[in-house]
């Protein structure tokens, strides 16, 4: 009778971004046998998440990973708010703004030793009650008690397993990255501004903030990545954004854009049939956010926190990974009601930005009021995103005119057909 050959390790992580380290990290500090695969040893750049504000830094706070994640950046206390080319007030809560792979490679810095690191991609892996055997292309096998998928966007690997992921909504959101610098003496009033946008023009909002020395903008909208307009304004995004915001000049002073407009489209999907012996799917593997919503980091923390405190520790004390003790994560009431509020809250915000109707109107319009009201007397948070009265008020610049420009015949606002709250 041959004895059997334990895994070499308890748990092989299948993604080295911002999920696949956090894992290692905190599995690693617990004494957990932990191997990651990513195929860059470098996490290389990426437009996504650049920023952590408010609840996400509470997060990793708890986690013991907020030092990590930030390094000597010192956080900025708060945003300030504008609506309709007017500030109404201020937001107070953390923030931090960095390229995305800048804090995943933070994040990989705070890594045990202990936890081995492979660079390689995985072309299969095959599970079982007990074991699983994970092949990289190069032919290397590794064996474990769990496999992780933490690999974000990546769906090759996904297809090849047979997990079958449901579209919701393909091309949901259209999320543009550009820079911005003052070309008057002055430098901007206000480190982090966040202009809310409030009519049918599929427009969400427009958040300003600093990356490494420079001012960054994010600008989130429902447009239809196809349109002609799109491709004008990553080609010249002055004269739309003019149109979109008349008086942000007037909020900022004078500007002008800098470096190419990056884009990334953003479809909303979900694994429908997650559950199977010996791997669990976190993240964007499991389940994709409008990052409008600012709801991706805080459901793939959540994620995290859920495995690492609630399911994991009792998964490995006991024999065998079988399907029925995977079950427990995904039916997690914590987990669930974050992929919940994530997938509500996708729907919502691009029902505000596009859809018509009086019934629409009507809530924007009492939106924006409650946003202002709220803003004055410190009305409710759930009605006007936390936003309070402005202490010591940053000085307006020296109005700027705004360049002029008459659109082309038949040039319309691109608007799609098919954490900010705005509720």
């Amino acid at each position: 009778m041959h004895a059997t050959v334990p895994p070499e390790f308890e748990i092989v992580i299948v993604g080295g971004g911002l999920a696949g380290s956090v894992l290692a990290t905190l599995l690693g500090r617990a004494g957990r046998q932990v191997a990651v695969i990513d195929m860059h040893d470098v996490y290389p750049p990426d437009f996504r998440a650049e920023q952590l504000v408010g609840e996400q830094c509470g997060q990793l706070a708890q986690l013991g990973l907020l030092q990590d994640a930030v390094g000597p950046l010192p956080p900025i206390p708060r945003s300030v708010a504008a609506a309709g080319g007017k500030l109404i007030g201020q937001v107070e809560a953390p923030h931090y703004g960095f390229a995305y792979e800048t804090l995943v490679a933070r994040l990989r810095a705070a890594i045990p030793r202990t936890v081995r690191w492979l660079t390689g991609r995985v072309v299969d892996i095959a599970t079982g009650i007990d074991t699983q055997a994970i092949t990289l292309a190069g032919g290397q096998t590794l064996t474990a008690r769990l496999v992780i998928l933490a690999s974000g966007l990546q769906r090759s690997l996904q297809r090849e397993l047979g997990f079958e992921r449901q579209m919701r909504r393909a091309g949901h959101s259209l999320t543009f990255g550009f820079g911005l610098r003052p070309t008057g003496p002055d430098a901007f009033p206000a480190p982090v501004l966040v202009h809310l946008g409030g009519k049918r023009d599929g427009v969400d909002y427009l958040a300003m903030f600093p990356i490494e020395g420079a001012t960054r903008v994010n600008l989130f909208t429902y447009w239809d990545p196809r349109s002609p307009a799109v491709r004008a304004f990553r080609q010249d995004p002055a004269p739309m954004l003019h149109r979109l915001f008349p008086r942000l000049p007037a909020l900022l002073g004078a500007f002008r854009i800098e470096g190419p407009v990056q884009a990334r489209v953003n479809d909303i999907e979900a694994v429908a049939n997650p559950v199977r012996d010996g791997i669990v799917l976190v993240g964007d593997a499991f389940q994709t956010s409008c990052p409008a919503t600012g709801t991706g980091i805080s459901r793939l923390l959540t994620d995290v926190e859920r495995l690492c405190s609630a399911h994991l520790p009792a998964w490995l004390a006991s024999p065998g990974m079988a399907a029925e003790k995977i079950a427990g994560f995904y039916a997690d009431p914590v987990k669930q009601a974050a992929d919940r509020e994530a997938l509500h809250a996708a729907e919502y915000r691009r029902a505000l930005a596009t859809s018509d109707g009086l019934g629409w109107a009507v809530h924007r319009g009492l939106l924006s009021l409650r946003r202002r009201i709220g803003g004055w007397v410190g009305g409710p948070e759930r009605l006007t995103t936390g936003i309070q009265p402005l202490v010591n008020a940053p000085p307006s610049p020296a109005p700027a005119a705004a360049p002029d420009y008459v659109p082309e015949a038949g040039t319309c606002l691109p608007i799609g057909r098919t954490s900010w709250s705005s509720r």
